[in-house]
């Protein structure tokens, strides 16, 4: 049965026809022509239900020939295209009903609605604020409108958008998820959480909300140390509360719930610093079985398929992040270009519309290569007929086509790797690929998934083409003495109870610079992040404005002239970098870390222990800072570890050891027992 079938009542534009109505023989034949379309609107529908698609559009094309005015074909047309993959197709449908049917709200909605599919959130905005002036209490209008202006950072009007939305129709559960969401984007969680408890007074069983108020309990940055326990511990009962929930649920309640998979996700989890197996194997486990009921047919185990004679093994790569992203630089890129194609056959699934010069590469390296707007269920329907032996998920949790797909079987074998650091939790992921040097001896107790290490850092890491921008230090409100420490992670990486060593490394080193960059999403959670530094500095009696500076967004190359002016990278406790740190020994920058247990944290000791650098691994908080006040007061050792950095940096880059290690995983077991 088609999704999304239009089942509004056949609606005549009579005042976009010049119909003269006094004239009882115009009447009676204006009767017939709507009685005749709301037939012929109805046979197409009852054939489209039927599976009988070719039949349908014929018919609501040949409505459109003879009614130009007849909307709902136009909007059921449309559909129909979408359901089969011709988002363009159904665009110029859509244009052409606006134009015959311009007083037609639901025209404007639909035609807004494609836009967005395809990324033209303008466009989209401009047919929503269109549809608005003609219906201004339409709060399905006014709820896509807050998503399109989200979608531009326009959070503040996003807000008004979900909140008109809300006020037309007071349980319309997804705009109050909708709200709640971009105020927890923001860092305003507490305004998440009253927004979802005003929605639950009114809709109390209501499992999207508990959804959004499950995930919502996880900030996006932490005021101080003691949230991180009190918001985990809110997060784990909240999950408690929707599982137990989803159990006693109907059929039809999970259903609607199953559709909102991926859409929002315990994303801040993994930035707590703590071992998220058990919790995501609770959330990954809630995902699977929600769309095992709801996807049965690509639910169930798929055999092993031998290889033929001379057949390469058909190898899947699902992601968002064909383009300039850090995981198409670590791994996808690497992968793509050094897999044996006489072993290996490669798909490539680019699920973001989105694409750049990175996408086009991605397309020329696969030898199949499909990126449009596109269902779960037509996205299943073509991983399922390219017979794939196995299917990679380089990131999960990013973009939440990918993570309902992953609650799937698409293939006999899958798995996800380093794009995002942390276990999927999910059962239909049968191992997780990691590095050999950034895991832990006790790694395996992290990943629902089976853990395989492969060596060095597992990727094949070609330095990005940047001409960075050149920065005076002045440009950045240094002075030309400074130790500069570069400290440029997201800034939700950075854990309140570490907040300490900035000021007792400045403590030491009256001429240190600490560098930030603000949070993209807004300037609540850059400012907590200032208050914090205020407070650790305070408490040394330092003032934080005379050692930081948080610089906004910057572009790649802006990036790349900030690392370029720096003495030394600091590296976030906790959550190391990985790309940042590949790209900054472009300049040679020594790398402070302090590694914990887990694999997220160790990125910068594998970096370095590939180089063979020891010294600036630190063993504790004390020993970091001891680590960063030498490299700091001493130029000459600063330097030394800079000339080991430029010596032996090559080690990082174009690493065969690791694909040679990844093929022979992949034939092993796809031919094996495994």
């Amino acid at each position: 049965m088609p999704q999304n079938v239009n089942r509004i009542h056949f609606t005549h534009q009579q005042k976009d026809q010049d119909i003269a109505l006094d004239s009882p023989g115009n009447v009676q034949e204006t009767i017939h022509h709507i009685h005749q379309g709301q037939r012929t609107l109805s046979i197409a529908i009852e054939q489209w239900q039927a599976g009988k698609l070719a039949e349908a559009e014929r018919l609501f094309s040949q409505l459109i020939s003879a009614q130009p005015h007849a909307v709902d074909a136009y909007i059921n047309l449309g559909r129909l295209k979408q359901q089969q993959g011709n988002t363009q197709e159904a665009l110029k449908i859509y244009i052409e009903a606006t134009r015959h049917c311009p007083q037609s709200a639901i025209a404007h909605k639909a035609l807004g609605d494609t836009f967005f599919i395809l990324r033209k959130f303008d466009f989209a905005i401009q047919a929503y604020v269109k549809a608005l002036k003609i219906e201004p209490d339409f709060p399905e209008v006014h709820n896509n409108l807050g998503t399109a202006l989200k979608s531009k950072e326009q959070y503040s009007v996003a807000i008004k958008a979900y909140e008109q939305a809300i006020k037309c129709k007071p349980d319309y559960i997804a705009a109050y998820c909708n709200l709640a969401d971009v105020y927890h984007n923001q860092g305003l969680w507490r305004k998440a959480l009253e927004c979802l408890n005003a929605g639950l007074q009114i809709e109390p069983y209501s499992a999207l909300l508990k959804l959004s108020y499950c995930m919502s309990q996880l900030p996006g940055i932490y005021a101080h140390e003691a949230e991180i326990p009190e918001r985990r511990n809110a997060y784990a009962e909240s999950l408690t509360d929707l599982l137990r929930h989803v159990k006693a649920s109907s059929p039809a309640e999970n259903a609607e719930l199953a559709a909102e998979i991926g859409k929002t996700t315990p994303f801040y989890l993994a930035y707590q610093g703590l071992n998220d197996k058990d919790l995501q194997a609770d959330y990954g486990t809630l995902l699977v079985e929600l769309a095992k009921s709801q996807y049965p047919q690509w639910s169930q185990y798929l055999p092993k398929r031998k290889l033929a004679e001379g057949e390469r093994i058909r190898i899947g790569f699902l992601s968002g992040c064909f383009r300039n992203h850090s995981v198409w630089k670590i791994p996808l890129r690497g992968w793509l270009q050094t897999l044996d194609r006489n072993q290996f056959e490669i798909f490539g699934y680019c699920t973001d519309t989105r694409h750049d010069q990175a996408t086009r590469t991605a397309a020329e390296l696969c030898d199949h290569f499909a990126q449009s707007p596109r269902s779960l269920e037509q996205w299943c329907e073509t991983i399922i007929h390219d017979q794939l032996h196995v299917l990679v998920y380089p990131e999960l949790s990013m973009e939440h086509i990918n993570t309902k797909l992953a609650c799937l079987r698409l293939a006999p074998i899958q798995l996800t790797s380093v794009g995002h650091p942390i276990t999927s939790g999910l059962p239909t992921i049968d191992y997780y690929v990691s590095s050999d040097l950034m895991e832990s001896e006790s790694g395996d107790d992290h990943y629902t998934e089976s853990l395989v290490r492969l060596p060095n850092l597992a990727i094949y890491y070609t330095l990005s083409e940047v001409e960075p921008k050149v920065y005076q230090r002045g440009d950045l409100g240094l002075e030309q003495d400074d130790v500069v420490f570069w400290c440029c992670q997201s800034l939700y990486k950075y854990l309140p109870q570490h907040d300490d060593v900035f000021p007792r490394i400045a403590q030491m080193l009256s001429h240190s610079k600490f560098i930030f960059i603000r949070a993209p999403q807004s300037e609540h959670i850059t400012e907590i992040f200032r208050q914090r530094l205020d407070t650790a500095f305070k408490q040394y009696g330092l003032d934080f404005r005379d050692f930081c500076r948080i610089l906004p967004r910057l572009s790649i190359p802006e990036f790349a002239g900030a690392t370029a002016i720096a003495d030394i990278f600091l590296d976030s406790i906790g959550w190391s970098g990985c790309n940042t740190i590949m790209e900054s020994t472009r300049f040679n920058l020594p790398i402070v870390t302090w590694p914990s247990e887990l694999m997220r944290s160790r990125h910068a000791l594998a970096i370095l222990t590939r180089m063979n650098i020891h010294e600036t691994v630190a063993a504790s908080k004390d020993d970091y800072i001891q680590i960063a006040v030498r490299l700091g007061q001493d130029p000459s050792y600063r330097q030394a570890i800079a000339n080991k950095i430029a010596e032996h940096k090559h080690k990082l880059y174009g690493d065969r050891e690791s694909i040679e290690a990844l093929q022979q995983f992949l034939i092993q077991t796809v031919k094996g027992n495994q």
